[in-house]
């Protein structure tokens, strides 16, 4: 990223911590992340016997990362069949007009 680009200040709260945030995104996006992780510590505070910030915010991360990898790895799966399927339609296009046959 580049050093030049101008960070907003954000004062947020999250399960009742007040943290001060330097961002580049927009409002909205603070916003939206602050919101996830907020109500990631709060379940996880609530599935507590008892509640720890500091375990609730480990399996909140937890948890953020599971569905981030899980996202991800759908997006290749996604991303890697569309690849195939483009290469297979670019080499019917090559192959001789009389064998042409489009799957699509």
């Amino acid at each position: 990223m580049n050093g030049n680009t101008k960070k907003n200040l954000y004062e947020v709260t999250i399960a009742d911590v007040p943290l001060k945030l330097l961002s580049e995104h927009s409002e909205k996006l603070v916003q939206e992340m602050v919101e996830l992780v907020d109500a990631n510590v709060s379940k996880a505070l609530e599935n507590q016997k008892t509640p720890s910030i500091q375990n609730a915010a480990l399996l909140a991360a937890l948890n953020i990362a599971e569905d981030y990898i899980l996202l991800k790895n759908t997006a290749k799966q996604r991303l890697d069949r569309l690849s195939d399927h483009a290469e297979s339609v670019l080499a019917s296009l090559d192959s001789p007009d009389d064998e042409k046959e489009l799957n699509v």
